[in-house]
């Protein structure tokens, strides 16, 4: 059995941080996933016939990204190696997403997703990522 060493207070900061920023990426995708209608409403034309253009298969693959990335950062805090394992789908699931928003031309078009906040997505999974692989290595997560 592997025993843990005891995290610094930095591993606590870090990843309550990264928690608050996955359960307000869950609200929106939450939102975005049960009251679309809503936001729709909110939108211009233009804007509203991209965001109801979407491949059906986009919506599901940013739930992945979202839900994974919650669950990393709540593995994260309960010090269980796992969260490894979801920053990484999380990530991969961002990169799809972000992907195809990216090259299809959407980004930005439907009002929802700016370039800067793309970016910031990718550079918060990221540094999920490296943070849990971190932990693994220290052995603040087994």
């Amino acid at each position: 059995m592997t025993q843990r060493s005891s995290p610094v207070v930095l591993f606590w900061i870090i990843a309550v941080l990264l928690l608050f920023w996955s359960l307000a990426d869950l609200s929106a995708f939450l939102m975005e996933a049960t009251a679309p209608d809503k936001i729709a409403a909110a939108l211009d034309d233009s804007q509203r016939q991209v965001f109801q253009s979407r491949p059906p298969w986009y919506l599901y693959v940013t739930g992945v990204a979202t839900v994974a990335g919650a669950l990393s950062a709540i593995f994260l805090l309960l010090r269980k190696k796992a969260a490894v394992g979801l920053a990484i789908v999380s990530l991969l699931a961002v990169l799809v997403s972000g992907g195809y928003k990216w090259f299809s031309g959407y980004l930005g078009a439907d009002g929802l997703t700016s370039e800067n906040l793309l970016l910031l997505i990718l550079f918060f999974d990221v540094i999920m990522v490296v943070f849990a692989v971190y932990s693994k290595k220290k052995r603040w997560i087994v």
